[in-house]
């Protein structure tokens, strides 16, 4: 179904295969990101978001960022095994472009590529203007 994950977070992080060596102290490092989402043939971006990554507390992200759309809260989980996120980007409402927010939620789903050294996979949105999934990239900036 367009605009949907086709698996639950826990699945997405935990169901896939554990990469051989363990890069995770590396990549999971709290800091600014740029992000970037793929619409209608081309990349938007940079957005600067901000995560914290938090392995004492079963392994939740927490963060925010701004894009075209507005302002949003981040919360998620991640895998150190997977290297994969699964994040929800929760939109608040009389931010930014007032024709698009409507203080939904995004889902992010990503995993890291070792050759581009970035995290790539999917955005999905499902409200009602929009039902639609589609490339997104969160890239490392700096603490």
């Amino acid at each position: 179904m367009k605009g949907r994950p086709l698996c639950f977070p826990k699945f997405y992080i935990h169901g896939a295969i554990p990469m051989g060596s363990d890069i995770s102290d590396s990549i999971f490092i709290s800091g600014t990101f740029a992000s970037y989402h793929y619409i209608s043939g081309e990349y938007y971006g940079p957005y600067d978001i901000g995560l914290g990554f938090y392995p004492e507390a079963d392994h939740i992200v927490h963060g925010k960022g701004k894009d075209d759309i507005g302002i949003y809260v981040i919360t998620g989980i991640y895998s150190r095994k997977t290297l994969r996120m699964s994040l929800k980007l929760h939109y608040q409402l009389g931010t930014g472009n007032p024709e698009e927010n409507l203080g939904h939620t995004a889902i992010v789903q990503v995993k890291w590529n070792r050759s581009n050294e970035q995290f790539e996979g999917k955005y999905y949105v499902r409200n009602t203007l929009h039902h639609d999934e589609n490339k997104f990239v969160i890239r490392y900036e700096g603490a």
